[in-house]
């Protein structure tokens, strides 16, 4: 809620939005709402993408084989930072890449150069924290198989 019945300072600068009854309310109320209310905004989105997004579920299971494979290891409490800010790194960025995706989709839905640069570019970035994932998993694995 907000007391003085005006949107914080971000919303004013879109009068656009403001001056659409229905919207501004609710983009307000999402703005200054409770911890527990934006933390229940953002897995409706994890919700979202699990369940539209082919890749991202992939990408969950390649996360839970990492943590397999990380356990049967018997890493360093280290490996286990790196492979988890890893896993969270490609998860996030695929989950920025299917926003990315709705929204142009949403506001764009003709096909246009400049639209398939962007989602190619949010795919890429997509494509290297796979690698960054990629090259520690083998890191890990070289680590544990030099020391034995």
């Amino acid at each position: 809620r907000f007391h003085s019945g005006r949107c914080p300072s971000s919303l004013t600068a879109q009068p656009f939005l403001l001056s659409r009854p229905a919207i501004a309310p609710k983009l307000c109320a999402m703005k200054n709402g409770s911890v527990m209310a934006r933390v229940g905004y953002a897995l409706s989105g994890v919700r979202i993408v699990w369940r539209r997004e082919k890749s991202f579920r992939m990408h969950c299971g390649f996360g839970l084989l990492a943590i397999a494979v990380a356990a049967a290891l018997q890493v360093s409490l280290v490996w286990w930072a790196i492979t988890g800010l890893c896993i969270a790194l490609v998860l996030a960025t695929e989950m920025v890449n299917a926003a990315l995706e709705y929204l142009i989709d949403r506001l764009h839905p003709e096909i246009h150069d400049e639209i398939k640069r962007a989602k190619d570019a949010a795919a890429g970035a997509v494509l290297l924290a796979n690698i960054g994932l990629a090259s520690v998993g083998g890191l890990m694995i070289l680590g544990w198989w030099l020391a034995r």
